[in-house]
């Protein structure tokens, strides 16, 4: 009995003390939980202050810098000009870092005004955990037109419709903005008095900012509730719409082909750029100018006071012979800077080209690997065609055309993999129209297109039919047009990392759908899109085959060759948070 009494007795103790060792440790959770929940909220108060503090910061750097007069007789001094207020924030504890020259960006500081920026702010906690935040916000400053702020957009008197799920990383600008959930599209069921065909999908997913000199959807008032977000974008979506009231600068293409001219030669102003025959004369001077060395001493009569930038090549052809345009292009060197001029003089005027307007007036076809000096430029007098056929071309150096160009691909069957590689690093000028069709832009070296084109652009059939899940290249990209620009992510798939601007109306037409299937109509064999567009149900858990990333590192890496303006763009990235030392 006492033994039973005494196991009675060990249990109870041991019970006893499960319980205690239960008890405590709830306790110490509790106790840890709150401390972990303290700290957590220490550290998203240190954030939010240091945030403000560095935006305020930022706020009185950039006041400062888009201030200055950008004069090529300051360049040498011109960092100079930044110090006062460097120092100002660095009494607040605010860092302010040039990053120009660094390896990211390689800006030569003594010839380019461009300067890019960290600027950064650490704030420690003074009461409780020994925590410490650290915020840094990247600022570009550059003398470069308003567009190249931006991920997609129209002028200030422009519009912008997104019809359907387009999916945009990145700012929006425009005068107005319409979206809606249903996609158009041209397919077998296309008629002339009937030609776009529509479906339903879902509102475009914007994580940026949405800047709008007017309305969105024709609305009396912008959105403020997250109910009024999401009767316009998908829920999804992180942004801000607001009423833009700052300057937009605007590409003045003669003001830009005349500096551009003066960079080469001298003598050029806006007004010899503003028809087609103005131009063919530009081309002429330019060539009387600069080329009395270079060509034939009686194909062109010398005006030259003073040197060229350049030296001259003058890719010449005959309209009576065959143009074997592989001999031409392989002139093309990148050992020496050079001004290459793709024309033909004319035979029966003495100090004249052929006007490209004749109706046997060849363009130039690129078909293989073209490689400048990073201070060449090649000018097409007339129309210009890149061929990536079957193959990856290279191509790098800055280029102006003045009539029309064309990149284009073969078109790839079925899930044939898209092979018509364009590899490019270089800022391309187009007087005329320009047309690009199954073709991969991928960026050289790191480095992407820029395309500023005075008429429409036109892109399509990218990707077309591919599955987003396959190894699809992004177009490594800047679009630009001073026109209008319609693109159609709903059979074509674009990825886009840079940008589309169109100054006058920009439509883009975009559904959700990793693959669409090449269905073809019963009566005429042509693709079919309404039977191959899943249900918006289906489409929810897909992805946008029209996106586009927002990339300003095009602002350095095309630094010779982007439009010029007399004052500063500033443009930020987005702020980076990391742990610092206590």
């Amino acid at each position: 009995m006492r033994n039973e009494q005494g196991q009675t007795l060990i249990t109870v103790l041991l019970v006893s003390l499960i319980f205690t060792v239960l008890g405590l440790t709830i306790v110490a959770a509790s106790i840890n939980s709150n401390q972990r929940t303290g700290v957590r909220i220490d550290e998203i108060e240190l954030t939010t202050e240091a945030t403000k503090i560095l935006n305020e910061g930022i706020a009185k750097f950039t006041k400062e810098a888009s201030g200055f007069q950008l004069l090529e007789r300051d360049l040498a001094t011109f960092d100079d000009k930044f110090l006062p207020i460097i120092n100002e924030l660095k009494n607040e504890n605010i860092i302010v870092t040039d990053v120009s020259k660094q390896d990211k960006y390689k800006i030569d500081t003594s010839k380019y005004f461009t300067r890019i920026f960290e600027l950064s702010y650490i704030n420690k906690n003074t009461d409780g955990a020994k925590i410490a935040k650290k915020i840094t916000r990247t600022v570009y400053l550059s003398p470069t037109p308003s567009f190249l702020n931006y991920a997609i957009g129209s002028g200030p008197d422009g519009l912008v419709t997104l019809n359907g799920a387009a999916d945009i990383k990145g700012d929006l600008f425009s005068g107005d903005l319409n979206t809606n959930d249903i996609a158009y599209f041209e397919d077998a069921n296309s008629t002339p008095d009937n030609p776009l065909q529509e479906k339903d999908t879902l509102l475009p997913r914007i994580n940026g900012n949405v800047l709008l000199k007017n309305q969105l959807n024709s609305l009396t008032a912008l959105p403020r509730t997250k109910e009024e977000y999401d009767q316009s974008f998908d829920p999804e979506s992180i942004l801000t719409v607001t009423q833009d009231t700052s300057e937009f600068i605007d590409v003045n293409f003669g003001n830009t082909m005349a500096q551009l001219f003066n960079e080469l030669s001298y003598g050029f102003t806006d007004d010899m750029f503003t028809s087609r025959s103005n131009v063919h004369l530009s081309v002429e001077q330019l060539l009387k100018s600069c080329g009395n060395q270079l060509i034939p001493s009686s194909s062109f009569l010398s005006t030259q006071t003073e040197r060229c930038e350049n030296d001259i090549e003058l890719l010449s052809f005959s309209l009576n012979e065959q143009i074997d345009f592989d001999y031409l292009t392989g002139k093309i060197k990148p050992t020496n800077p050079r001004t290459y001029v793709y024309s033909s003089s004319d035979p029966s005027a003495v100090g004249k080209l052929i006007n490209p307007a004749s109706n046997d007036y060849p363009p130039l076809y690129i078909t293989k690997d073209v490689v400048m000096h990073d201070d060449s430029w090649l000018v097409v007098h007339g129309d210009l065609v890149i061929f990536p056929k079957d193959k990856t071309v290279n191509l790098q150096g800055n280029i102006v055309v003045t009539g029309n160009l064309v990149i284009e691909g073969n078109n790839e069957e079925g899930l044939e993999k898209e092979d018509d590689n364009l590899l490019v690093d270089s800022t391309i000028y187009v007087l005329g129209k320009s047309d690009i069709t199954n073709t991969n832009i991928k960026g050289l070296n790191e480095k992407q297109l820029v395309l500023i084109s005075q008429e429409d652009i036109l892109i399509n059939r990218i990707n077309e039919f591919k599955n987003i899940t396959d190894d699809i290249q992004k177009l490594d990209a800047f679009f630009y047009t001073q026109k209008s620009a319609d693109l159609y992510g709903v059979g074509s798939l674009f990825l886009i990392n840079g940008g589309i601007f169109a100054r006058d109306t920009l439509t883009v037409n975009a559904i959700r759908q990793n693959e669409i299937e090449k269905k073809l109509h019963s009566t005429n064999n042509k693709i079919d899109l309404l039977q191959s567009i899943k249900p918006v149900s289906f489409q929810k858990s897909e992805q946008s085959r029209f996106q586009v990333e927002q990339d300003l590192k095009v602002l350095a890496d095309q630094i010779d060759s982007l439009p010029k303006v007399d004052r500063f763009q500033i443009l930020l990235d987005q702020p980076v948070i990391s742990n610092a030392p206590f």
